[in-house]
This record gives C-alpha cells, structure tokens and sequence, in this order.
C-alpha cells in the first residue's frame, strides 16, 4: 500500500478544478441575483 505525501504548499493553495468550476457557477448565480435586485420593484410585480 503506497502512501502519499502531504501536499506542498503551492498544491496545497491552488483549488482544485472542481473547486474553480464551483466558484464560477457561484459568481454566475450571484451576477443573475444582483440582476433581479436592480429591477424596479414594478417590473418585479410582473415577473
């Protein structure tokens, strides 16, 4: 049974590619957010 290494430090503070995908879809929901916030409460009424 082969045991790994701890991770050096610059693995260790790199993120992972699903880790940067999660963060991606996270800003994307937040920018859709921040879209709905700013329109104006009337037009909100007829969403």
């Amino acid at each position: 049974m082969a045991t790994s290494s701890p991770p050096t430090a610059e693995e260790a503070l790199s993120p992972t590619v699903s880790q940067r995908d999660q963060w991606m879809v996270e800003s994307q929901v937040f920018q859709i957010y921040q879209l709905f916030a700013s329109i104006p409460p009337n037009a909100q009424s007829l969403m």
